[in-house]
């Protein structure tokens, strides 16, 4: 029986409720009108009861929300009995119609709304109770105004239409705002007593429905309003029990939850100051310990009295003074370097920046000057600002320092002036470049500070057809670990100049054998290669220019040998002119060959001496004179005899023999050749204007086609109009090397099928 009891004792409140719902609900049989009077009358019954218990919660509570709902909910209830008032069926405002009722409605359910979410929004903030209620009592007159005088949106119309738009969209705005609030109650529900955050949420979440049923109705007597005020009733029960049920029953529960969870707080805050401070006290020995058994000397300085007001013994055993001397002793006694202006300015950048680092001199007791380095930063102790300063004894560090400074200029100097780079990589992919000596710049035009950001600069150095295959093989040798030689080409980034370079490095490794990194040595084998090169191409020339006379010369030999006895002496004399001329020919090339490789091994040294042009010249001129003959070519020589240079006799002959043998040669029957000498000459020919004679070699040849010109002094270079005639190829570059030995130039000038003029100056060279 007992057990039935508190079963009912338990469900009693439901039970009440839904008498209540069935009681309100039967007076709707009789006339709506009265049944709507009494679920409203319900409502504001406990609007106003929610306005008690939280405006009286304001002595107590911190929690600004029942403060918030309390004084809201009173014009609430006032517009909610103007509502009831002015309902079809009262005729106590008369000519207004159910817009009336509908417009109070949707302001009343707005400000429900709103007040609830700005309650959970305020509910830590101070607010002023005076002019909440100002601002609530004063949008409820305008809103009731607007209302009344016809300037409100219009919210029903009759007699068929029903709710308007703006009805409908805003009872939508209104259960938007509530589901809000409710996500606000979910994020803030610690602070609110179990119950009675269960109660509000449910609150709202019935009034939510009720707001969605009164979308629905075309009369104001239909279901859907009877059934939106019989959830607002059970909507308004809930707050009856969340709020003044409770703040009657356990008001602590509801005015002082936030005591309570203000006392829970503090309890944890003690427990965590407890730790605190036994953390503190840790915290105090330990810096204690660290103070005294610092290496390094430690101040405490007065930034005022320029003074240290606490020390370690290694400050004193550093200066070595007694702590009591010290004591007395100012900053700027035993710092060597700073006055007490310069002090003051290291003070000002500590308390600007918070720390300043520096490097200064102390002397001490016995006069010896030692290097210190200061780090000092500001403190707090007992409410005023102190400066921390931290004394690093570092002069054997320094003097260390400078010997290896002055190592390192050695060492910089060496590889400075070293013909090779010296450079140090990580075993990566790309080489990343860790050092680089300067001398890298002078072949690519990339200063090393370029490779250390850029771990692909060495591969952006090198020649595109180069890049893939040294990459390749730079990967497999630390793949394998083992050391390179490479050979690859480099563009200069400036200049476009290509070189030439060797590579060559080995792995350096630690206790593990692991690479950590390749030490290597950069050569510029350009020249080499350039040689190499010129030689590959000298002998294949070589080879083809012999061929000819040669093959000649088997064939005469061979054609003798097997038709010796149907030979006739026409026949016979033409082909030992043939081969005569063939071994002429082969003994010219040898001759040209051997001066040539004289030349190129800087092994030919000249016998200077005083000679007269025109002697020389005239000597050829002699020798050749079967030759001219043979053509019928006249020479014009004007050349003064007073004209006397330096040089090596046999080689100016060879010069002049080439040139006129050259006139000669491409000169046409019958035709004039003109040798001339200007001295002191001052002429385009001779550009940096030194004291010299200028030679003129003109023949009325065939001249030399425009294409051919550059390459008229190449090693056996012949243009192919000349094929007919004998020669090696090689006479005007022997000329030219020859020439230039005598620093002297050669130019020519040249028009095809008209004739051609050499034109050699020669400086007067003074031999001491």
């Amino acid at each position: 029986m007992s057990k039935q009891i508190e079963k009912l004792q338990k469900y009693r409140n439901g039970i009440l409720l839904i008498i209540i719902l069935l009681t309100i609900s039967l007076t709707a049989l009789y006339k709506y009108v009265l049944f709507h009077s009494i679920a409203e009358l319900f409502s504001i019954a406990i609007a106003g009861g929610i306005f008690i218990v939280g405006w009286n919660s304001q002595k107590y509570a911190k929690n600004t929300f029942f403060i918030i709902i309390g004084i809201s909910y009173l014009f609430i209830a006032f517009l909610d009995l103007i509502h009831t008032l002015g309902y079809v069926g009262m005729n106590i405002f008369l000519g207004y119609g159910s817009n009336l009722p509908s417009s109070l409605w949707i302001v009343a359910r707005y400000l429900q709304a709103v007040s609830i979410l700005l309650a959970l929004l305020f509910r830590n903030k101070n607010v002023n109770q005076n002019l909440l209620i100002i601002g609530y009592f004063s949008i409820s007159i305008i809103f009731t105004f607007l209302i009344f005088s016809g300037f409100f949106p219009i919210c029903y119309i009759e007699p068929d239409i029903g709710l308007t738009p703006f009805k409908i969209i805003s009872e939508y705005i209104i259960i938007l705002i509530f589901s809000i609030s409710i996500i606000y109650f979910y994020k803030y529900r610690k602070e609110f007593e179990k119950k009675l955050y269960k109660n509000l949420v449910f609150s709202i979440g019935i009034t939510i429905i009720s707001e969605l049923s009164f979308t629905l109705y075309t009369g104001v007597y239909d279901f859907p309003n009877l059934l939106g005020h019989i959830f607002k009733i059970v909507a308004f029960y809930l707050i009856y029990r969340s709020i003044i049920v409770s703040g009657i029953e356990d008001p602590l529960n509801v005015l002082f939850r936030r005591l309570k969870l203000s006392e829970k707080n503090l309890r944890i805050k003690t427990k965590d100051l407890e730790k605190i401070n036994v953390f503190l006290q840790e915290a105090e020995l330990r810096y204690r310990t660290t103070f005294e058994q610092s290496p390094d000397g430690i101040m405490i300085i007065d930034p005022i009295r320029l003074k240290a007001i606490e020390f370690n013994d290694v400050m004193c055993d550093l200066l070595g003074y007694s702590r009591k001397k010290f004591a007395t002793m100012k900053i700027n006694d035993y710092d060597v370097i700073e006055n007490e202006k310069v002090t003051k300015s290291h003070i000002e950048r500590v308390f600007r920046y918070g720390r300043d680092d520096f490097e200064t001199k102390f002397r001490t007791k016995g006069g010896e000057i030692k290097d210190i380095f200061v780090s000092a930063k500001v403190i707090k102790l007992g409410g005023g600002k102190y400066i921390q300063s931290i004394c690093r004894d570092i002069t054997e560090s320094k003097k260390i320092q400078q010997q290896v400074e002055e190592e390192r200029e050695k060492y910089a100097d060496l590889i400075t002036n070293i013909p090779n780079v010296i450079y140090s990589t990580l075993p990566d992919e790309t080489g990343t470049t860790i050092f680089l000596s300067e001398r890298w710049k002078e072949w690519t035009g990339v200063h090393p500070e370029e490779h250390y950001k850029d771990p692909d600069a060495w591969l952006k150095t090198l020649h595109p057809d180069d890049k893939d295959q040294t990459q390749y093989k730079f990967n497999e040798a630390i793949g394998q670990k083992k050391a390179y030689d490479l050979e690859y080409r480099v563009i200069h980034r400036d200049t476009g100049e290509i070189f030439y370079l060797r590579d060559q490095g080995v792995p350096i490794v630690d206790s593990t054998d692991e690479i950590i990194r390749y030490d290597g040595i950069i050569s510029n084998i350009t020249e080499r290669k350039k040689a190499e090169e010129k030689l590959e191409q000298f002998v294949s020339t070589v080879s083809h220019e012999l061929k000819n006379p040669i093959a000649v010369l088997l064939t005469s030999l061979n054609y003798v040998t097997k038709h010796r006895e149907e030979i006739t002496t026409e026949q016979e004399i033409k082909l030992r002119d043939g081969i005569m001329r063939n071994v002429n020919l082969l003994n010219e090339l040898v001759n040209d060959l051997l001066t040539l490789s004289r030349m190129d091994e800087k092994k030919m040294i000249l016998d200077w001496k005083k000679y007269s042009p025109l002697e020389i010249i005239n000597d050829n001129l002699n020798l050749m004179e079967p030759n001219l003959k043979s053509k019928n070519i006249s020479i014009d020589l004007d050349i003064n005899e007073d004209i006397i240079l330096y040089g090596d006799i046999a080689r100016i002959n060879q010069i002049f023999r080439i040139l006129i043998e050259n006139a000669w040669k491409y000169s046409k029957i019958g035709s004039n050749i003109t040798i001339k000498a200007i001295d002191h000459y001052s002429g385009k020919n001779n550009s940096e204007g030194i004291d010299g004679t200028l030679f003129q070699f003109i023949d009325r040849g065939i001249g030399i086609h425009p294409k051919d010109l550059p390459f008229i002094f190449d090693r056996f270079f012949r243009s192919s109009t000349v094929n007919h005639i004998p020669g090696t190829g090689l006479g005007l570059t022997i000329a030219k090397e020859l020439i230039e030995l005598h620093q002297g130039k050669i130019f020519v000038e040249s028009e095809f099928g008209k004739g051609t003029t050499f034109l050699m100056f020669l400086p007067k060279v003074q031999i001491k």
